[in-house]
Order: structure tokens, then sequence, then C-alpha cells
């Protein structure tokens, strides 16, 4: 065997060098047996189309889809798992922010707000006409402007309605400047009513410089306090007045009954009452009068408020004992005059009273005289001494003279007949007496 030969076979096996793999490399890819890296990107993306449609929820609500570029694996969520606290923080411009999920829940920064103006100096600068302007912090703290006006006006003040005062305008002719508006609810009135003549109450009015509001028009339907009346007929009387009817008949009945003249039959038993020409009742002082007899009266509002009628009431009393002589019956005599005023008619009562002679008992005569009573005016008389005095119904409505008693025997021609009958039935009795003693 030839080790020579033996020698060149293992030459001819020997590893190929680097360059000659390399080369060879590059023929097999030129003639197309090896893929190239563009294919296997092809390949890589035609597997991506692989992925299936469904999603994932993340913690802050949002959801995310799987990403074929890494494995088909889901997408990462935006946000942390992590859930914030339902809470806000004021900035200083008076902006809110709120936690960030994604940033650790923490605040996010506020917008920057910017810095304040820069403070000025007070001090002040003198314009030319004597008025005086400041600083002005949005200019560079500069000055203000002059306003230079060359009017000199007097020193004086105008009062508004609000309670405040303007002084004139120099730079316009000196002209008072409008008042502040006031609204008409802002004047404040006191909160008291006054009661009209049909009953109802009115305010004061803001817009009239607090005066009373009018009273509505006088009323032919008075009011429920009225005789025969209540609220359900007032109530009906009144409607037919808003309802625009002039003359209103009223039925003679007890409650009254109202009806609208301008539709009522013929002949009806109706008295028409007009809104115009029915007086009502009017509101009065409440002042009294002192009486003769000391009593006091108030006023009618039923008759221009003019004061009541005192009462008339004169009584008389006399009183005749004749003392019992030898057993002779004694005869006592006694006349009670009283007069009481009832609607326009004086009632005189004379009693006398006679012990009748062997009788054992009382004999009384009664004189009942009735006479009209003279309707005096209630005015009176102030006398020297500070009393006063009123008008003597007995006497043609004269005064009662000063110091004169009200009540005297000779101050009626009642009382003087009586006095006369009780003159005679003393002589009879006397005569009586005086022929029993014989």
């Amino acid at each position: 065997m030839n080790f020579g030969s033996s020698n060149e076979i293992k030459s001819t096996h020997r590893r190929p060098s680097r360059s000659a793999s390399c080369s060879l490399l590059v023929a097999l890819l030129a003639l197309g047996f090896l893929p190239s890296t563009s294919a296997q990107k092809e390949a890589q993306d035609d597997a991506a189309f692989a992925c299936t449609d469904d999603v994932a929820m993340c913690p802050d609500g949002t959801y995310v889809a799987r990403d074929p570029g890494n494995g088909c694996q889901f997408r990462p969520c935006e946000c942390s798992e992590v859930l914030c606290d339902d809470i806000v923080q004021e900035c200083e411009d008076g902006s809110f922010v709120a936690p960030d999920p994604c940033g650790d829940c923490s605040f996010p920064p506020c917008p920057e707000v910017d810095p304040e103006p820069l403070g000025c100096t007070e001090d002040l600068m003198a314009c030319p006409d004597g008025t005086y302007v400041g600083r002005d912090p949005e200019n560079d703290c500069e000055f203000r402007p002059c306003v230079l006006c060359r009017e000199v006006c007097p020193a004086m003040v105008q009062e508004c309605e609000d309670g405040s005062f303007v002084v004139p305008d120099p730079c316009n002719d000196c002209a008072f400047p409008p008042c502040p508006d006031v609204d008409p609810e802002a004047v404040g009135c006191t909160e008291e009513v006054m009661e009209c003549p049909d009953g109802s109450f009115v305010s004061r009015d803001s817009e009239n410089n607090c005066e009373f509001m009018p009273c509505p028009p006088p009323s032919a339907c008075g009011r429920p306090t009225d005789p025969c009346m209540d609220d359900d007929n007032w109530q009906a009387c009144r409607d037919l007045e808003e309802a625009g009817c002039e003359n209103i008949g009223v039925k003679e009945s007890c409650p009254l009954q109202f009806a609208c003249g301008d539709v009522g039959p013929s002949g009806s038993d109706t008295t028409v009452a007009t809104t115009t020409s029915a007086p009502g009742p009017q509101d009065c002082l409440t002042d009294t009068k002192e009486c003769p007899d000391g009593t006091d009266v108030g006023r009618d509002p039923n008759n221009d408020c003019d004061f009541l009628p005192c009462p008339s009431t004169t009584t008389t009393t006399l009183t005749t004992a004749v003392q019992d002589i030898e057993g002779v019956t004694t005869t006592a005599t006694t006349l009670t005059t009283a007069a009481q005023e009832s609607e326009g008619v004086t009632t005189t009562t004379t009693m006398l009273t006679t012990p009748a002679q062997g009788s054992g008992g009382v004999a009384t005569t009664t004189t009942t005289l009735i006479t009209p009573a003279q309707d005096c005016e209630n005015d009176v008389e102030v006398c020297p001494d500070g009393t006063t005095v009123g008008r003597n119904p007995d006497n043609g409505c004269n005064f009662f003279s000063c110091g004169e008693e009200v009540s005297t025997l000779s101050s009626s021609p009642t009382v003087a007949s009586g006095l006369l009958i009780l003159m005679t039935l003393m002589i009879s009795v006397s005569v009586s007496v005086y022929v029993a003693c014989l």
C-alpha cells in the first residue's frame, strides 16, 4: 500500500475553509434552495392573521385585543390595575383634578396660574384739577391717567331715595349723576293696616310714599255683621256688585235677600239699593261724652259719628207725713215721678199713697201721663267751674243753668200736674180726718 496515496485521500476530505462555506451559502440562496429573510417575515405575517377576535377588559373598564406580533398575546392595559378613590383636588384657579389610574392614582399637576399682579405702592399723584390718581397694578404700577375736568363745582350733595348721596360731576358741567336704581319692593313700610267702611283692610303702599292704599268704593251691601246680614247673603250682594249690577234689589226679609234690580220683575217686593247713594257705617273715634246723669255715651257710626243721645231719666220723690194727734190716723203721702225715654215718648208715672181711714190697709192711686219727649241736641255748655250742662227737653231744649239741679219739682209741667193732684188729695184727706174727729 502506498502511504503517499493515502495522505492524498486524507487531504481530499479536509474541512472546507470559512470562505468556501460562505460562498456555498450565497450560491444556494441565489439558486433558491434556502428561504430569504423577507420570506420568513411574510410567513410570520401570514401567521399573524390566525389570532382570535376575543378581547380582555382592563381594570379601568377599557378593552384590549390580541397582538398578532406577540404570539397573539393580549396587548397590555394602558393603566394600572389599581382602582383610584372617587375624590378630586381643587386647584388655585378653581378647577379640579382627579386621581390618575395610570400614575398610581396620584393627582396630576394643576394648570399653571399666572402670577398675581405686583403690589403697587399706595402713593398718589396730584392732577392739575386738584384730584388725585393712584398706581395701576395692571400697567406695571404706573400712575393712572388724570381725567382733566376744568369745572369747579359747588360743595353740595343730593340725597337719593335709597339714602345714598351723589355730588356734582366736574366733568359734566357740575350736574348730579343719576341716583342708583331703587327696587320698589326694597322700600320698607310699616306693617300696620287701616280698616275701611266696608270692613276690609288696606295696607301701606311702598310706591306711594308708604301712604295707605285707597279703600274700595262704598258698597250697598254694608257689612256681614249688620242686622239681617251674614257671610252668605253679604257675599251674594258683593257678587252682584262685582258683576256690574248698578241697582241691587233688596227683599225685605231677615236675612236680607238680594237680586239685581235691572232685571227684576215689575212690581216686585224689593227696594233698590244703589252703590253710589247708600252710605255705609263709618269708622268713628273711640272717645266718649259724659252725660248729665254721669253715664258715658260713644259715637254713632250710622249717624256721621255724632255722639249717641244721653238717657233722659228724671226721678223726683216727695214725702209728706202728718203726725198722729190724739188718736187721729196718720196720713202719709208719697209722690214719685219717673220719666223714661223710649223711642221718642216720655212716660211719667205718679204714685200717690195715703192710708185709708178705718181700713187698716193702704190705698194706692197710680196716675200715668204720657207726653211726647222733645228731642234736643247732644251738645253741652261749659260752666265757669269747669262742669258741663246739657239741654233741658222740658224747657225748650235750653241749656240747664250752671249749678241748677237737673231734677226739681218745678222743672217739669208733668211734675207740677202731679203736685196739683197731690195737694187736692191732701185737702180731701185732711177734711175727712177733721170731720172724723168732730
